[in-house]
């Protein structure tokens, strides 16, 4: 992953959406907010890492592109000749969020990857509690059983899908210090 954004890939993942695939990533492994690919492009949900007391990671990069977390520390995987190995951070705690998403395809098979993505990430424990962190926002941890038993369209889901910014006279344009910006939100369900 990257800290660049790439109007190349998120189109890569625009033709990859519309064929219905779901796509997980890992939040990346640098522990701030900053926009982290391909878990920033849109269509994909971008997964942050715990550890098994349910505490983010420092490492765990966190913010908008962070849209649930799963523990992810010495997380066991099949490894070389056979064998099993421990590994950690994002990329440990991306593939349990996906299996998730696979089970839920799997039972609600009428849902879309975008639907199913979402209803991912309202199947969430609040871990806000446990981690007193000076961060803005905690998304919450994958909780499997909520995954499984909750009906997918019990819980609206408001999702952000563009927004325009403009001056008073809703011209856009660039804009000056004391200016009134206008912020349009459009949104789906």
């Amino acid at each position: 992953g990257s800290t660049s954004y790439s109007c190349v890939a998120q189109s890569i993942i625009d033709f990859a959406v519309s064929r219905d695939v779901a796509i997980v990533s890992g939040s990346g492994n640098h522990g701030t907010s900053t926009s982290f690919y391909p878990a920033g492009y849109n269509g994909v949900l971008g997964v942050g890492v715990t550890n098994y007391l349910d505490t983010l990671e420092t490492i765990s990069s966190y913010g908008p592109h962070c849209k649930i977390v799963a523990p992810g520390t010495a997380t066991w995987t099949t490894w070389y000749n056979g064998n099993y190995a421990a590994f950690c951070c994002t990329s440990g705690a991306s593939p349990i969020v996906a299996a998730a998403v696979a089970l839920i395809r799997a039972k609600h098979p009428r849902l879309t990857a975008l639907q199913a993505l979402e209803f991912a990430r309202q199947s969430t424990d609040n871990i806000t509690a446990i981690n007193q962190l000076n961060i803005d926002y905690l998304p919450g941890r994958i909780n499997f059983l909520k995954a499984v038993t909750k009906e997918p369209f019990s819980t609206p889901s408001i999702s952000l899908k563009n927004l325009e910014y403009f001056n008073n006279n809703y011209d856009i344009k660039r804009f000056d210090a004391g200016d009134t910006v206008k912020l349009r939100l459009n949104c789906f369900n």
